[in-house]
C-alpha cells in the first residue's frame, strides 16, 4: 500500500465536471498548479482511497482514462471527505471548506456507511447463530 495524495479539481474545458488523481507529492496549492484545485488530502493508502472515491461516485463516471466525473465540486469533496479511511484533509478550495452542502453531505454518507456496516454485521451474526443452532441439532 502507498501512500499519497488524493487530488480533485474541476475541469475547465468541462463545467460540471471533476477529475481525481492521485501524487505522490501535493501540488503547490499558491502557483499555477492551485488552478481549478478544490480538494487535497493525504491516505496512508492511496490505491484504496480512490477506489472508494469511484465507488462514491461510479455512476457518474464520465471517462475512465481522463479520470472524470459528472459531479458539482461539494459532491466531489463530500465523497473523498467522507471515505472511511484514516486520511488528513491537506487543501480545500475557500468556498467549500464552511459550505454546509459538504458538511451535510459527509454526514449523510457517514450514516449511510455505517448503516451498510451494521447491516451486514447483522447478516453475519445471523449467520454465525443459524450455523450453531444447525451444529447443536445435528442436522
Amino acid at each position: 500500500m502507498r501512500a499519497g495524495y488524493l487530488i480533485l479539481r474541476t475541469d475547465p474545458a468541462q463545467p460540471g465536471m471533476v477529475t481525481v488523481r492521485g501524487a505522490d507529492h501535493p501540488p503547490d496549492t499558491a502557483g499555477k498548479d492551485a488552478e481549478n484545485l478544490i480538494f487535497i488530502a493525504r491516505f496512508s493508502s492511496l490505491d484504496i482511497a480512490l477506489m472508494h472515491f469511484h465507488t462514491g461516485l461510479r455512476r457518474r463516471l464520465v471517462d475512465l482514462n481522463r479520470h472524470l466525473y459528472r459531479a458539482t465540486p461539494a459532491e466531489a469533496v463530500a465523497v473523498a471527505e467522507a471515505i472511511e479511511l484514516s486520511h488528513r484533509p491537506v487543501y480545500i478550495a475557500p468556498d467549500l471548506a464552511e459550505n454546509r452542502e459538504v458538511t451535510a453531505r459527509v454526514e449523510t454518507l457517514h450514516r449511510r456507511h455505517q448503516m451498510t456496516d451494521r447491516l451486514f454485521n447483522g447478516i453475519g451474526i445471523a449467520a454465525v447463530i443459524l450455523l450453531l443452532v444447525l451444529m447443536a441439532l445435528g442436522i
